[in-house]
């Protein structure tokens, strides 16, 4: 089968996060497979704009953004529509990785214009909201690529309630979750010192609250020693609060800020260290939190995370409340206890392994991209 995913942005930060690895991934396990496998987005940062990622072709096309904002919802890649128009017509399938942006929304409408089916992936980022903009995008665009797809996957209940009730007349929907690459689950090595490495790895974002996590460990620097803390990610507009906490701590060698890591690289970053945290709000699933779990590190998020019944279940971390206070407890609860910090890192593995194995999650790809082509015949 000869199948086409299409995402926002591929950078070398990483900086779209979640659903660009979730491409990668699934496109590298379709691959595996014996699918062709094609994937499409915008790009920038890169020198040297790849045609492959690992196993995956990949046809990047420079963007812009066509006005001042924080976000990717101004982002615009003029070349990926043309492409799309020219290529589609060669696929048996698309699956577009969705957002409310200006490369998606172009992006199902080119699709729905080839003939191509698809289906659609939306990763939590469709959701119900009183910003006037994206509402006026959600009546002349988003509801229409939604009613025209075969089939739409999403990750949570409450985002499936959301897109129910913003299209009544969506295709048939269900929650997909997010998959693991094999190559994950590779032994950890712990960290290289005698200090137990407290690790933030995710974008640098208000909503995952990065300076929570800083502040919570400048605290922690002065009751708990052979302990350090490292932020990694890309800057989406909290790295300077950041800096400042981190420059006014009272042992900035003890907590620092390493910048943005490439994708292909943040497994073995995190096979350095010894506990994750995201404190995260409004986090449908969370996942730099699985992979954490599938490198073996014992993880704690906040009750907001999609994940947190599952990690309650499994022993696999702690699930605090939004404060500062409970994150900084749960932090010096793990160090402090290595039995119970290895032993959450042990069923951490094995949660991820179990339930989030990208084996079933292809089966599924495969059957409903099937069924999407039987439907479009």
């Amino acid at each position: 089968m000869r199948i086409a995913h299409v995402v926002t942005l591929i950078s070398p930060d990483g900086a779209f996060g979640g659903p660009v690895r979730v491409a990668l991934s699934q496109a590298e396990a379709l691959i595996a497979a014996g699918h062709d496998v094609h994937v499409y987005a915008a790009t920038l940062g890169f020198d040297a704009v790849p045609e492959r990622i690992g196993t995956v072709p990949v046809h990047l096309y420079s963007s812009k953004k066509l006005v001042k904002y924080k976000g990717y919802a101004a982002l615009y890649s003029p070349d990926l529509p043309k492409a799309l128009r020219n290529d589609l017509e060669f696929f048996d399938i698309v699956h577009l990785h969705q957002s409310r942006d200006m490369v998606m929304i172009p992006a199902g409408l080119e699709t729905i214009r080839s003939g191509t089916p698809y289906v659609l992936q939306t990763h939590g980022m469709i959701r119900k909201t009183k910003n006037l903009l994206f509402n006026l995008i959600d009546i002349f665009a988003t509801r229409r690529i939604l009613d025209a797809a075969a089939y739409v996957f999403c990750l949570t209940e409450d985002e499936e309630r959301d897109l129910r009730s913003m299209c009544p007349t969506v295709t048939p929907i269900s929650q997909l979750t997010n998959g693991l690459s094999d190559d994950l689950f590779e032994e950890r090595a712990g960290a290289n010192g005698s200090d137990i490495d407290v690790l933030f790895l995710a974008r640098l974002a208000p909503r995952k609250r990065p300076e929570v996590f800083a502040t919570a460990a400048a605290t922690l620097l002065g009751r708990i020693a052979g302990v350090k803390f490292s932020l990694v990610g890309p800057d989406e507009g909290q790295a300077a609060e950041v800096q400042r906490i981190i420059s006014s701590s009272e042992d900035s060698a003890r907590l620092v800020y390493e910048g943005a890591l490439s994708p292909d690289r943040t497994a073995a970053r995190m096979r350095q260290a010894d506990l994750y945290v995201l404190p995260a709000l409004d986090e449908p699933f969370g996942l730099t939190v699985l992979e954490a779990m599938a490198v073996g590190l014992p993880v704690i998020v906040t009750n907001e995370c999609g994940l947190a019944p599952a990690i309650e279940q499994a022993s696999a971390g702690l699930v605090v409340d939004a404060s500062e206070e409970a994150l900084a407890n749960a932090i010096e609860r793990l160090c402090r206890n290595d039995d119970e910090r290895l032993r959450m890192g042990k069923n951490a593995r094995q949660l991820a392994r179990r339930d989030y194995g990208m084996s079933p999650i292809v089966d599924r790809l495969v059957a409903e991209y099937e069924r999407a082509q039987r439907r479009g015949q």
